[in-house]
């Protein structure tokens, strides 16, 4: 602003003014800005002071330090100077220490070379004795460690153990596995310890497990996997065992018409060299040390001959060894699906009995010598088949006993033992099959002979399985069955008899059978009907379903699984089996498994089975199959349904003789059931094992208390006491003189029971047998068992899980040959 310009002296002095305030506003922040700028340089200034005096401390301690430093080495260098005064007076002083022992070591020397000669003299001394001092620390350690097995405490075992243990993981180091399995190996290989299984125990391990190739493979690997030791010998061994014991050079398998059905296809599957074969099983159990020396005479051969289910099997059983009455035991000769005669057998098997006839002695190798061992023949099985071997018309003869010529039917109460016995021999049954023409002379079968003709007839087994059961059932427990009916029976009622019970218990049972076997097809019926449609839906191209994923899972022709109509099937499901022959992955029920029995072995992996491409069966020949299978069960359940409505009017009709209140009887089978034996799944009668379990004293005297009031309540205890004596020697072994009299004591206690509460009953055949025949047998052969039948009955349950693990093999012929071939493994 211009003061000139301004004519008021007022606005002068104003702007005057405000020039003022705005120079003095000026002049403050000049003034504050170089007070701030002061201030800053005071704080410099006096950080710069601070740093100073810093660096003059730490100097000031540098200097003090160095001053220290140097008084020590003062002190250092006065030290060392009288070191190095001190180090020349100890030089001069060993300088003459030198001296001084160099002429010590010159004598030293001297009394050395006077020494050495002393001392080679007394090394050959001193080596004698150090090694007499190693000798008796071995020896000592020797004494003073005890075996292992001998230890008696569990701590001195685990002391030894972990020493072992310490031991072995300094060898091998803190992380090797490798050496503990070269170690096993060596000390298996070494015969230290057994480790591993041999070819032989391999093979029984193999097919006692019913392991199949695949399976076995999978336990090796899974045992190489996880980095383990193997027990297992190689699969090829095992191989080459079978091919070795039941190769095809030792069997035949072929096929030929039945006998009395000559429209009927029979396989039968025989062996080649019965003694070769049983030469090769005897030198195995030589080797094996399981054949006894229990023989005077020879070596024992039980031929054994029954029927179970569609097979007749013809067996040979060694009895010299200590269980002649496994199953195991049995050398299959013959097993055909024909009808059991002897008709069938020389039809079927002329060269196995030829070859048995012949077989007179064997001659095996022992130690790579030939020994020739004779042979005692026998005949064993059941007395329906040893009737037939013999030419004998059977139990329903007039005379009855194959052993004697006396006749059947008689009563208890008329027998007299001992009295009119005209024993056979070889001679007199080829006389009276000479005599006979259109009736039979002495019950036998006319132009018939021995078809074993190199058995004796004192060499024929009395059955004692059968025996014992047929004489238990017969005399023993129907007769309590018939007193517990009675005593449940109303006082009006008519009298009940054995026969009535018995019709009502097989009545019983075959309803019930029928009844699950009606149901049972029902339900295959339903299922195959739905199999029969969706097999027309591929004929009309009609699949109602979605086949992708179906599709990929089954490489069957026509997967049923592709059609939602197969979830309707009660019987069948998707579950999926792999072929044995092509190995693909089909559905069970696309290869054919359709019955109820094949469709229950899809469970076992171990079963083979086998799609229709590799049975030669496609197109409309999968359908017609599946039609006659359907027409079959059509068939199959109008039988069955009428033959329920037959069986349950007869047994309706039974039962209204049996009316009463039925607590006897009830207890009885419940006392029976404690003691293990239930009539409720033994239908018929008991078995072997059960009946030996109610023959027991304590057994008998539990479920005779039922009885305690019957007129022949201590007879019948009695006659089951001496049973149950006589049950117990039937062993497969030879008898002390006291048992045999013990046995003969047994039978006299049961006949004489027998003819106080049973006099009104017939001599069976069995019981005619024991009481003439037994005790000649025994007292000739001193045992009973030890050519029993019990080891062909035990032969049918291992033949049968042979047709089961091959069922699904729609070829019989090689069916047939692979049980055979089984046969003959288990009996190795």
């Amino acid at each position: 602003m211009d003061i000139e310009d301004s004519d008021d002296a007022v606005e002068t002095i104003r702007a005057l003014r405000e020039k003022c305030d705005f120079l003095e506003k000026e002049m403050r922040k000049k003034l504050i800005a170089k007070t701030e700028d002061f201030q800053k340089s005071m704080v410099e200034m006096t950080e710069k002071n601070l740093n100073s005096e810093k660096q003059n401390k730490i100097h000031f301690e540098k200097v003090n330090m160095l001053t220290k430093e140097k008084q020590m080495l003062m002190d250092d260098k006065k030290m060392l100077l009288e070191q190095v005064e001190r180090s020349k007076r100890s030089r001069s002083l060993l300088i003459q220490q030198k001296l001084a022992l160099e002429n010590e070591t010159n004598e030293i020397r001297k009394s050395l070379k006077e020494q050495k000669s002393e001392n080679e003299k007394k090394g050959a001394l001193i080596l004698k004795l150090k090694e007499e001092i190693t000798a008796l620390k071995v020896k000592s350690r020797e004494v003073t460690l005890i075996d292992y097995d001998d230890l008696k405490s569990s701590k001195g075992r685990r002391e030894r153990v972990q020493k072992g243990c310490d031991y072995l993981q300094k060898l091998a180091g803190a992380h090797s596995t490798q050496f503990y399995k070269d170690l096993l190996n060596k000390i298996h290989r070494e015969g230290i310890a057994k480790l591993k299984f041999s070819p032989e125990e391999g093979l029984q391990l193999y097919h006692s497990a019913n392991l199949s190739r695949s399976n076995f493979r999978t336990v090796k690997k899974m045992v190489k996997d996880h980095n383990l030791f193997d027990p297992l010998p190689s699969l090829q061994s095992i191989m080459d065992l079978e091919e070795s014991v039941a190769s095809e050079d030792v069997f035949t398998t072929y096929e030929t018409r039945g006998v009395k059905d000559k429209d009927k296809v029979v396989v039968v599957s025989h062996l080649t060299d019965v003694a070769k074969t049983v030469a090769s099983r005897v030198e195995e159990l030589i080797k094996l040390e399981k054949l006894t020396c229990d023989f005077d005479n020879g070596l024992w051969l039980s031929v054994m001959g029954d029927k179970g289910g569609d097979e007749m099997k013809l067996c040979l059983a060694i009895g010299n060894v200590n269980c002649p009455n496994s199953c195991h035991n049995l050398i299959p000769l013959a097993i055909f699906n024909d009808e059991e005669s002897s008709q069938a057998l020389l039809q079927h098997a002329p060269t196995v009995i030829n070859q048995l006839n012949d077989l007179k002695q064997l001659t095996i190798k022992v130690n790579d010598e030939e020994v020739v061992i004779p042979v005692e023949m026998f005949l064993g099985g059941d007395m329906k088949f040893q009737y037939d071997m013999l030419g004998h018309q059977g139990a329903s003869a007039t005379n009855s006993c194959m052993f004697c010529i006396k006749r059947g039917r008689v009563k208890i109460g008329e027998y007299k033992r001992g009295e009119s016995l005209v024993m056979r021999t070889e001679q007199t049954y080829a006389t009276a099959s000479a005599k006979g023409h259109e009736k039979a002379v002495e019950s036998v079968k006319p132009n018939s002979s021995f078809v074993f003709k190199s058995i004796r007839l004192d060499h024929v087994t009395i059955p004692s399985l059968h025996s014992v059961m047929g004489i238990g059932q017969t005399y023993g427990f129907d007769n309590l069955l018939l007193w517990a009916t009675e005593l449940d029976c109303d006082d009006d009622n008519p009298a009940i008899t054995k026969t009535d019970i018995k019709q009502g218990r097989l009545r019983k049972s075959n309803i019930l059978n029928l009844q699950d076997e009606v149901k049972n097809l029902e339900i295959e019926h339903r299922s195959m009907s739905i199999v029969v449609e969706i097999l027309q839906h591929f004929r009309d191209s009609a699949i109602d379903g979605n086949d992708q994923t179906q599709e990929a899972a089954c490489s069957s022709e026509k997967c049923l699984l592709r059609d939602r109509l197969m979830g309707k099937a009660p019987l069948f499901d998707s579950r999926l089996v792999k072929c044995a022959s092509c190995e693909e992955t089909v559905h069970a029920v696309c290869c054919g498994n359709w019955s109820s029995d094949e469709w229950s072995l899809t469970n076992d992996s171990s079963i083979p089975f086998y799609c229709f491409r590799c049975c030669g069966v496609s197109g409309l020949r999968i359908d017609q199959l599946a039609t006659r299978s359907l027409e079959l069960l059509e068939k199959q359940l109008k039988m069955k349904t009428e033959e329920l409505k037959k069986e349950q009017d007869r047994y309706d009709s039974t039962t209204e003789a049996l009316k009463g209140k039925k607590e006897h009887r009830k207890k009885l089978e419940e006392l029976w059931k404690k003691w293990g034996a239930d009539m409720s799944v033994w239908r018929q009668n008991f078995c072997g094992n059960h009946v030996y379990n109610i023959l027991k004293e304590d057994a008998i005297d539990d479920y005779m208390s039922v009885f305690r009031d019957h007129k022949h309540f201590k007879a019948m205890s009695e006659f089951l006491k001496a049973l149950g004596r006589l049950q117990r020697l039937c062993v497969p072994r030879l008898l002390t003189p006291e048992e045999i009299d013990d046995m003969e004591n047994a039978i006299d206690t049961m006949w004489a029971n027998l003819q106080e509460f049973a006099a009104g009953d017939n001599v069976t055949p069995k019981l005619h047998a024991v009481l003439e025949h037994l005790m000649p047998f025994v007292r000739i052969h001193l045992t009973w068992a030890k050519t029993s039948e019990q080891s062909i009955e035990a032969f049918h349950a291992c033949y049968n899980s042979a047709k089961l693990r091959y069922r699904t093999n729609r070829n019989e012929l090689l069916k047939a040959q692979q049980c055979f071939k089984r046969c003959l493994i288990n009996n190795r």
